[in-house]
Order: C-alpha cells, then sequence, then structure tokens
C-alpha cells in the first residue's frame, strides 16, 4: 500500500514538471509567436473593415514577456501601464526578441513597459501610416527557432512572414 502511495505522489510530481516545461516550452519558440501575430493581423484586418471606429492592435513587452493587445479608438503614442499590461495576450516570454523596423532605420528593439508597435488598418483594409496609425514596417522576431520577419505591405494592407 505505501509503494502505491509513493509511486502515486512521483508520478503527479513528473506530471505537474511536465505540463510546467510544456507551458514555457510553448513560449519559448519564435515560430509561434510570429504564428500567432500573423493570425491577429488576419483579425484585425478584418476587424477594421467591418465595424465602425478605428481598431488599434498593440504588441508590446513587459518585465515577463510580450503581448498583444487590441482597443478601439485608442491611439498610443508611447507605452501606457493603465490599458497595456498582463491583461492582454501573452504571445512568447522574453527568450524571444522582438524588434520594429522601419525602412532606412535601424531596427528597435521593444524593451519592458517602453516601446510599443502600433498597427492601424484604414476601413478599407490597407494600413493606417498617419501620424497616429501604423508606426513600423517590419516586426523581427530572434529566439528559439531561428529569427523570422512579418513584413507589413502598405498598399494592399496584407503581410507576409518570412
Amino acid at each position: 500500500m505505501v509503494e502505491m502511495i509513493v509511486t502515486i505522489a512521483i508520478a503527479a510530481i513528473l506530471m505537474g514538471a511536465a505540463v510546467s516545461l510544456i507551458g514555457h516550452i510553448h513560449y519559448a519558440n519564435a515560430m509561434k509567436a510570429v504564428e500567432t501575430v500573423s493570425d491577429w493581423l488576419d483579425r484585425q484586418r478584418i476587424l477594421s473593415m467591418s465595424r465602425k471606429g478605428t481598431q488599434y492592435l498593440y504588441l508590446y513587452r513587459l518585465e515577463d514577456g510580450y503581448y498583444l493587445q487590441s482597443l478601439e479608438d485608442t491611439p498610443l503614442t508611447g507605452f501606457d501601464e493603465t490599458l497595456l499590461n498582463d491583461s492582454g495576450v501573452k504571445i512568447c516570454n522574453n527568450s524571444i526578441e522582438i524588434s520594429m523596423e522601419k525602412t532606412g532605420e535601424a531596427p528597435v528593439l521593444l524593451e519592458p513597459k517602453n516601446q510599443i508597435i502600433r498597427i492601424v488598418f484604414k476601413r478599407s483594409g490597407v494600413f493606417n501610416v498617419n501620424a497616429d496609425g501604423t508606426n513600423t514596417d517590419r516586426i523581427l522576431f530572434q529566439g528559439n527557432g531561428g529569427a523570422h520577419t512579418i513584413r507589413l505591405i502598405e498598399e494592399t494592407g496584407k503581410h507576409i512572414v518570412d
């Protein structure tokens, strides 16, 4: 009887460790983060074409990882801790580095509670690049799973994953 209880206890400990490790591995994969952002870009484009108001998609970094948050009619020019917090969707942990890059400029690494990537679509489905619109041309992902890029095509509102 004691042997059975010890065996069950060991199995429970191993299962708990495995579940924790699987969750950590999921957030450490750069390609998973790229796929998540790509899916959100598709959703955001459709929302922008089908709803009144302006849809803003923000990608930002907190101490424990990177997050996405969609806000309606909320043009932020910098990080706002009251709106951009851990209530957003976590896309990866800090083992991946995400940067933004505009044509002709050096990439800027997102620092915790500092820079934001803002993506805005016009109602027609193309990217809005005015003063409070999209602030990047490329989103760069570096980490476990290699280096990947999402290129935003201003004229069509589509994006390409490299």
